[in-house]
């Protein structure tokens, strides 16, 4: 898009007052420039004329706190990655999520509206930028009576933080507008665009992921994982009870109860209060909502030999003609091997006796990684769960 008179005229009367009373303008703006340099005290950044001419109407009617800045059609909320550089994450990677007529989310560089805040707030000096220093999630609505509610627009912000957290494999969390933090270098690579034709509904397992991935304790981040499947457990259990419920009422519809059916629905009721018990928690979930064929394939070495020799089966015998009982048998293996672990981790090593199912101290990055796939599949077997079977808010 090239820049016409009628585009500089705009850019000009709506930089008017920032230039006045912040010193922030558009520099040398000329007919056919498809790019934009705005000046900044103590910086200055580039943009795309058609990005630019999104936020003239919006510069000069800002709301901001330290965590966002907002207008009546734009929201950007800073975020950071601790001890990594976002400028790497932006070069190599690009998630943008559009909705036709509601609104554009996306991961972006020198966010304009941060940086007049920055400047506003005098939260700037030389050694931080007030605007090129930061990176921002910024979501575009079509129109202000389209803008969703504060709660919305965070478990939108969190759904899609969390997607590509997930795609860079670090965590990504919010931020402030604030001093300075860290000044890094990096290599230009070319970036990878990422695809996803709708966020999945955020969900509390969603903050945990996050924290997993950001933790640099490979104990600590096992910890977030199993969190995440304790999190998850109880609702799978309540979805087979549920089920076998629904089973046995639609068999006595059309005839008289009888004492079996009162004693099998009691039975139904036992084993969903047994499903609740630690052991059992790891065990039920995944079996509800993992594939096991496919995720063997994944098992760090040491749960491999460990399945196989258990259960008495060749690694390439593993597919889904094998027999459902060993399926299962593996699963439940997995299962007493994620609860084993935890324990050794949560208790003091003094006091603590192996059952020698715990994942061995030197496996337990690659166990880590495994379980980063783990987790997301449970998360997105949850989203796809009818709402009755949800956690309430």
């Amino acid at each position: 898009m090239a820049a016409t008179k009628k585009d500089i005229a705009s850019i000009e009367k709506a930089f008017e007052t920032l230039r006045n009373e912040m010193e922030i303008y558009p520099s040398d703006l000329d007919e056919g420039d498809e790019t934009v340099t705005i000046i900044f005290p103590r910086d200055e950044i580039e943009i795309d004329l058609e990005d630019l001419l999104k936020y003239v109407p919006e510069i000069n009617n800002l709301e901001t706190t330290p965590q966002k800045v907002y207008s009546p059609t734009i929201t950007q909320i800073p975020v950071t990655a601790h001890d990594y550089s976002l400028e790497i994450v932006v070069a190599e990677h690009r998630l943008e999520l559009k909705k036709e007529g509601l609104y554009r989310i996306r991961l972006i560089d020198n966010p304009l509206l941060i940086g007049i805040a920055s400047v506003k707030l005098d939260f700037y000096d030389k050694y931080w930028p007030p605007c090129s220093q930061y990176h921002a999630v910024e979501i575009v609505y079509a129109d202000s009576q389209k803008r969703l509610s504060e709660k919305e627009e965070m478990s939108l912000v969190k759904s899609y933080l969390y997607e590509f957290s997930n795609i860079c494999g670090i965590a990504i969390e919010f931020h402030q507008i604030t001093e300075p933090l860290f000044d890094y270098d990096y290599e230009e690579t070319p970036a990878k665009d990422h695809v996803v034709n709708n966020l999945p509904e955020y969900t509390e397992g969603m903050d945990l992921f996050r924290k997993a991935l950001g933790s640099a304790d490979d104990e600590i981040k096992f910890l977030y994982y199993y969190k995440i499947i304790e999190f998850y457990s109880p609702i799978a259990a309540k979805r087979v009870a549920y089920e076998n419920v629904t089973r046995k009422l639609d068999g006595i519809r059309m005839r008289d109860v009888s004492n079996n059916d009162i004693k099998s629905i009691f039975s139904i009721a036992d084993k969903f209060r047994a499903a609740q018990t630690d052991k059992e928690l790891a065990q039920n979930l995944l079996t509800e909502a993992i594939d096991i064929v496919d995720a063997f394939a994944d098992f760090p070495e040491f749960l491999k030999k460990k399945t196989t020799k258990q259960h008495g089966f060749k690694r390439e015998d593993f597919t889904y003609d094998i027999k459902l009982d060993i399926q299962q048998a593996v699963t439940n293996t997995l299962g007493t091997v994620l609860y084993s672990t935890r324990n050794s981790i949560v208790h003091a090593k003094s006091n603590y006796v192996s059952d020698q199912n715990e994942c061995p101290q030197t496996e337990l990055a690659n166990f880590n990684n495994f379980l980063k796939t783990i987790t997301y599949n449970i998360i997105a077997w949850y989203n796809r769960l009818p709402k009755h079977l949800k956690v309430e808010d």
